[in-house]
């Protein structure tokens, strides 16, 4: 959504948000974005019952929908019944249900019943193999994987897909619409085609690293795949490059701080004490060897090193292996409960 908006204002209250759309920017077909995207998701995915049974709490306050208001062609507002200021946060996600609000219209309607009776909306549906007009729609047009699997879908992406694509081989092409550029000038992206082999499971994938049938990967390698590609790399002319990532923990645990059905083990979860405890029970050092191979650095899941905020005290704090003090926390909030 960054990518998409030239700007957003916000209110002081926090209840109302300005956007306004790059002027000029263009789905992956030469059809110009603007709001009428954003209104024909609004009032016709959003708002409309049968495509969108529930919708997301992100887009709620105060127990109601925000309100949409078309300002211009490029610029519009979402108003909302009491504060939002989470919204921006997750607009930025490309993982969150339903607030992706721009939406190639010019494409969707064609499928739409508003826009071609539910006739002709239910007869396309059962044509491409699905029950109803709207199971169509969401699976072809506005679920996150939809771009790859529809080529005629219009995109904003840097790639599109294309129809080169087979059940073993996911192909994508350069976006000639796509609006960025470099700073001499030159559209991106640099890359006009994008192969991706389809394969059966990661040993495969891992077969096709060291005999040198992959340009690049770094989804779906596992640390204990390591020292095999480590070793393979001049036979498969390939290098291993360690990446370093801006998160403090590669797993995270996370307790359930609202949980009610049993009033005592409520209490034990949000007691700071047991989590504490928790976290001086756990051998960092022993999984830093056996899991990661070395690889890494055993710590508390904070804010890295070279990341604004970032507190040493808070990268050690109960991260050291300490049983003896874990159980002597344990043995307060026993006796605080009277368990």
């Amino acid at each position: 959504m960054p990518n998409v908006f030239e700007s957003m204002i916000v209110s002081p209250d926090g209840r109302s948000f300005t956007f306004k759309i790059r002027e000029g920017l263009k789905w992956s077909d030469g059809v110009p974005v603007t709001t009428e995207d954003v209104r024909f998701w609004y009032e016709d995915i959003l708002l409309n019952e049968e495509i969108t049974p529930s919708i997301s709490a992100d887009l709620r306050s105060g127990g109601e929908v925000f309100k949409l208001e078309i300002v211009d062609d490029y610029t519009f507002r979402m108003i909302f019944k009491e504060p939002n200021m989470v919204l921006p946060w997750r607009i930025t996600k490309s993982w969150v249900a339903g607030t992706s609000f721009v939406v190639p219209s010019h494409y969707i309607k064609q499928f739409h019943p508003k826009y071609v009776g539910k006739e002709k909306a239910q007869q396309i549906a059962k044509e491409n193999g699905f029950d109803n007009w709207w199971q169509f729609v969401q699976a072809r047009c506005l679920n996150s994987d939809s771009w790859l699997r529809n080529p005629d879908l219009p995109v904003l992406f840097p790639w599109k897909l294309s129809r080169r694509t087979t059940d073993t081989m996911l192909v994508l092409e350069r976006n000639p619409y796509y609006f960025k550029i470099d700073p001499e000038g030159n559209q991106l992206p640099y890359i006009d085609e994008i192969v991706h082999y389809l394969v059966q499971n990661s040993q495969m994938l891992v077969f096709k690293a060291i005999t040198g049938e992959v340009d690049m990967q770094g989804r779906n390698l596992s640390v204990a795949d390591l020292q095999l590609l480590l070793a393979n790399q001049e036979k498969g002319g390939y290098r291993v490059i360690f990446e370093k990532q801006g998160i403090g923990s590669d797993v995270t645990l996370w307790f359930n701080q609202n949980y009610e059905e049993d009033e005592i083990l409520a209490s034990i979860l949000r007691d700071v004490r047991f989590r504490q405890a928790i976290s001086l029970a756990i051998n960092r050092e022993e999984i830093w060897q056996l899991v990661y191979h070395g690889l890494g650095e055993p710590r508390q899941a904070s804010l890295i090193k070279g990341v604004k905020y970032y507190d040493p005290e808070w990268e050690k704090a109960f991260a050291e292996y300490d049983p003896e003090r874990a159980n002597k926390l344990l043995d307060e909030l026993e006796k605080k409960l009277e368990i």
